[in-house]
């Protein structure tokens, strides 16, 4: 008995290595999912904001002069753009906001930004971020009221 404790004594050791290494890749896959989802909720809010604000300068001149409610593309996208610069989103891109006039009185606006991993690069094999999206529509509602 005494024979064999000796024999297996240093046994032990060896899975501290492995255990350090299963709890490395999944602190970096929580804490890399967490900052890829913020990046994400980032680029959704700056989307919402910046379709929505589109959208007001948009269709202020037709109304003003009593055109009725119409969507200029040029001034729409000119809007989001302007948005985006405001709130320091637009640098941050990785492609151009794309903005879409899905129909007569709904907008979408698509943003594409890149969210760097933190725990992954250290990794061997480990990517180094990820390509996040965000949509945000606004459809315009005349009250008449």
């Amino acid at each position: 008995m005494a024979e064999r404790a000796h024999r297996d004594r240093g046994s032990v050791l060896l899975l501290f290595p492995a255990a350090f290494l299963i709890v490395l890749v999944l602190g970096s896959i929580a804490i890399d999912a967490g900052v890829a989802f913020m990046r994400q909720r980032e680029l959704a809010t700056a989307a919402s904001a910046a379709v929505n604000d589109g959208v007001a300068l948009a269709t202020a001149d037709a109304l003003e002069r009593g055109d009725g409610v119409r969507i200029d593309h040029a001034r729409l996208e000119a809007a989001v753009v302007a948005s985006l610069d405001r709130r320091g989103v637009l640098a941050t891109l990785t492609a151009p906001p794309q903005v879409r006039i899905v129909d007569s009185d709904l907008v979408e606006v698509t943003l594409v930004a890149r969210a760097d991993y933190v725990i992954a690069p250290a990794l061997p094999g480990g990517r180094d971020g990820i390509d996040v999206r965000a949509t945000a529509t606004a459809r315009l509602v005349v009250d008449d009221g």
